[in-house]
């Protein structure tokens, strides 16, 4: 665990926490689930190479829904959805090849090749054992940290220093 304060999400930032976890003796990673952030991404890649890299199945349907229209957004999500319910790669195949269908129906070519791009980080999951795969889908348990960390802040709104900005934000 750590906790840091930086005002960006740049790979600087990012390299330096995880560089900094690394040497208080973090190691044996095989697995990370995070969003699809460029310099998180590129800092994992760097402090710890060979890692399985699992795109956040909620985001990546979140992405997924701002690409199509309203009217097709309760299908599109419907049949995301049975994607990631899938219990093996060739299930999940399956699965998408009724997403392809259904949005090459409606000329949707750009997003389907965006799913093509990015499905294999979305089922990075399919790679664990079937009792971790639930909770290591996504950063849902990270967001609902973040979301106390933001109440915490939004009450006290500027701290006078970073000392005290850890104080209030790192006893979680």
């Amino acid at each position: 665990m750590g906790c840091w304060t930086t005002n960006n999400e740049s790979f600087e930032a990012w390299d330096e926490c995880l560089k900094g976890l690394k040497e208080r003796g973090l190691k044996g990673i095989i697995y990370v689930v995070s969003d699809d952030n460029k310099g998180l991404r590129n800092a994992i890649d760097k402090q710890f190479q060979g890692v399985l890299w699992q795109r956040c199945q909620v985001h990546f349907m979140r992405n997924f829904l701002g690409k199509l229209a309203k009217s097709e957004q309760k299908g599109g999500i419907r049949l995301l959805k049975n994607v990631f319910a899938t219990g093996s790669k060739e299930e999940a195949k399956k699965q998408l090849e009724k997403v392809e269908e259904f949005l090459k129906l409606r000329r949707k070519d750009p997003i389907w090749k965006w799913i093509e791009e990015n499905k294999k980080e979305s089922l990075m999951v399919l790679e664990l054992p079937v009792e971790h795969r639930k909770k290591m889908k996504s950063t849902n348990t990270l967001e609902r940290a973040n979301q106390e960390l933001k109440r915490r802040s939004r009450i006290v709104r500027i701290f006078p220093d970073e000392p005290s900005c850890l104080r209030l934000l790192s006893p979680l």
